[in-house]
């Protein structure tokens, strides 16, 4: 028995909606390509000729920055070929010239007063009167302060008293002597009436007056000594100037307590005389010797950029310090208006005399080596090495004093590769150096 199954039959598909694409929703991935925009700007023409510009230009640039290093390297190696297969060195040269009689150099510099002193006060007592005060110029002798100083006067008059005393004493000691020496006179009268012992009593005693006149007097000397030193303490309660100045500085007001042997002890004034100053430089060894009073000395301080000062040198310390190898100089400086103050820093311009055959050559054409100091000279195109005395180093040039003159012509960079009786060809000289020569 057979069974036969039913045909199956599927299910009508729906239509889609009216508007809706045909498509299913999972197409496939390159009909995505259709969705997107076909309205894309395309770049305008003259955007791009500009950055094909830039890119030539980029492009330029780079080459330009390898050719030309490359071709002075090719142009320096044809040289150096020309040069080897010529084998003639060319050097550069100069003369050397005269140096200047008077130069000058400058040095820092400290201005100090002509004189400067501190005045302390000499008497104890109490500060009674002050007649001056900071600024104040005052003369020689000038009363400057009292001190009240009591003690010293009282001392003073009885210093007086025993000097009366004393002179008494010398009075009744002269009036023993004459009654001693009367009673001798009476007694040698009477000679063959009185005993050798009344004789020698009586001697004696004249011998003992006249001592005591002798020791009368001399305590008279001491206590008119004593007098004295009082007296000269009580002329230190009148503080005075000891000469011509300015008053810079007043450490006490009136009613203080002066001690003059304490502890501590500070001035009473300080006197600075400031019309002519003293300023004083150190100077290196190099041109210590070079510097005397025949030649001039300018000063400029800061505080007057406009002026210059001018002055002489008074003396020299004559020796070298170990420490600082320098030697110092004391300049005089006229300052009658008063305009330059004590204490101030400055510049002093010394000049320095140089001998009168010296020549200036640079730095540069200097050769040191174990046979001395020279210098390679241009002969008959060829290379010699001279021989020279060097007096000093002026930084830029040095000064010869020997072995060379004004017509040389001297190797400015003498390199490795000369030798004695290299064949050499002269640059020529540029219009400056020609110029400064």
């Amino acid at each position: 028995m057979s069974s036969t199954l039913p045909p199956q039959h599927n299910p009508p598909l729906p239509l889609p909606a009216q508007g809706m694409p045909l498509h299913a929703p999972d197409a496939p991935a390159h009909q995505e390509l259709d969705d997107l925009p076909r309205n894309l700007k395309k770049p305008h023409f003259l955007t791009v000729i500009v950055v094909a510009l830039l890119f030539l230009c980029l492009l330029a640039g780079l080459f330009a920055v390898g050719w030309f290093p490359h071709e002075k390297t090719i142009k320096r190696a044809k040289a150096d070929a020309a040069e080897a297969a010529d084998d003639t060195l060319t050097v550069a040269v100069t003369n050397p010239h005269r140096a200047v009689a008077e130069r000058e150099v400058v040095l820092p510099a400290t201005i100090r007063p002509n004189q400067d002193t501190l005045i302390y006060p000499r008497a104890a007592g109490y500060l009674k009167k002050i007649y001056v005060d900071i600024q104040d110029h005052v003369k020689e002798g000038q009363l400057l302060a009292e001190i009240d100083a009591p003690e010293v006067d009282a001392q003073l008059l009885q210093a007086k008293a025993s000097v009366a005393q004393e002179l008494a004493n010398v009075t009744k000691a002269d009036a023993d002597l004459a009654l001693t020496q009367r009673n001798l006179e009476r007694l040698q009268s009477v000679k063959s009436e009185v005993t050798h012992q009344e004789l020698d009593t009586s001697t004696t005693m004249r011998d003992q007056a006249t001592a005591a006149v002798q020791q009368a007097k001399a305590n008279v000397a001491a206590a008119q000594a004593d007098v004295q030193r009082l007296e000269t303490l009580q002329s230190f309660e009148k503080v005075t100037a000891p000469f011509d100045g300015t008053i810079t500085a007043r450490n006490f007001d009136v009613g203080a307590l002066l001690t003059p042997n304490g502890s501590g002890t500070r001035e009473l004034f300080r006197l600075q005389q400031s019309t002519t100053l003293r300023v004083f430089v150190s100077v290196p060894q190099a041109y210590a010797t070079s510097i005397n009073t025949a030649l001039p000395v300018l000063l400029n301080v800061r505080n007057f950029p406009n002026r210059t000062f001018q002055g002489t040198v008074a003396r020299t310390a004559a020796s070298i310090d170990p420490n600082t190898r320098t030697m110092s100089f004391e300049l005089r400086f006229p300052n009658p208006d008063g305009i330059l103050v004590p204490g101030m820093f400055a510049e002093a311009h010394l000049a320095l005399s140089s001998p009168p055959t010296a020549l200036l050559v640079p730095v540069s054409a200097m050769l040191f080596n174990a046979s001395g100091t020279s210098v390679a000279l241009v002969t008959d195109g060829k290379i010699h090495f001279q021989h020279i005395a060097v007096d000093k180093d002026l930084g830029n040039e040095l000064e010869v004093t020997s072995g060379l003159s004004l017509t040389d012509q001297i190797v400015v960079n003498p390199g490795e590769r000369l030798t004695e009786g290299t064949p050499v060809s002269v640059a020529p000289q540029s219009p400056l150096a020609t110029a400064k020569q």
